[in-house]
């Protein structure tokens, strides 16, 4: 009886890698978590604004690095120094679930608008508390935050979607994020998240069979800002418009069904 063909034992060996980088992940996750815990009570954040942030960013760094040394997958940016210096609104499709985490390499100082259910999440929560994020289920709580941190000369990140896409090639956009732009006027930069193998999207979970080696890509596009007289909700589809001319067929063609 014949063994098991050489394409797919290559292909389980793939996803084994794969696995085990996942499970790496969420050591150094709930590693880090712990330390943020013991540095909360300590007020290490106030005393060194941004530690946090900059510490999950040298991490994301060399776990991206990891990602390619293994063979299991690569990340890459372009255009990311076109981003504005000073306050922005940056808004992003959402593919996978570690979209913010990737982001953070790039625009180590954001502050990230997250799900709210990660403030619960043993992996993640006093990262985030730390970290100085907004939660997006509070309302106009959310949207008075973001505005706060845009007016304290901050950089905001946010994904439209509120959640990651369920429906390629996005789900609609709220429009929370242009209401704060309206207040502002602080510039929206846009960026695309293209993630060819739907790596980590809502589909696929954490352990889907996903095409590997992966290639997650986070580009930076252009500047947008609500014209004079033009409604909040009125932008937000602009803008998901625009995203959506930007996508074809094959940017989703190997997402889990």
């Amino acid at each position: 009886m014949s063994g098991p063909s050489p394409q797919k034992a290559s292909s389980t060996f793939s996803y084994l890698r794969y696995v085990a980088i996942v499970l790496l992940f969420g050591l150094w996750a709930f590693a880090l978590n712990v330390l943020c815990a013991v540095l909360l009570p300590l007020g290490v954040e106030k005393r060194h604004p941004g530690l946090v942030r900059r510490i999950l960013a040298d991490s994301m760094r060399r776990y991206t690095r990891l990602l390619e040394i293994t063979g299991v997958g690569r990340v890459r940016f372009r255009d990311m120094d076109r981003l504005p210096k000073g306050p922005c609104l940056i808004v992003a499709n959402h593919t996978g679930l570690l979209d913010a985490l990737f982001l953070l390499i790039e625009i180590p100082e954001v502050v990230c608008v997250f799900k709210a259910g990660l403030s619960r999440n043993p992996f993640f929560r006093y990262m985030i508390r730390q970290g100085g994020f907004i939660a997006n289920d509070d309302g106009m709580e959310s949207l008075h935050a973001m505005e706060k941190a845009l007016n304290d000369g901050r950089q905001v990140l946010v994904f439209p979607e509120g959640t990651r896409t369920e429906v390629p090639p996005l789900n609609r956009f709220k429009a929370g994020f242009a209401w704060v732009a309206k207040r502002t006027h602080a510039p929206v930069c846009a960026l695309i998240i293209r993630n060819p193998s739907g790596l980590l999207s809502k589909r696929g979970g954490l352990f889907g069979r996903y095409a590997l080696p992966f290639h997650c890509e986070y580009s930076y596009l252009k500047a947008f800002q609500p014209v004079e007289d033009e409604q909040p909700a009125v932008f937000a589809r602009r803008l998901e418009s625009f995203y959506r001319e930007q996508f074809t067929s094959e940017d989703f063609a190997q997402w889990p069904k």
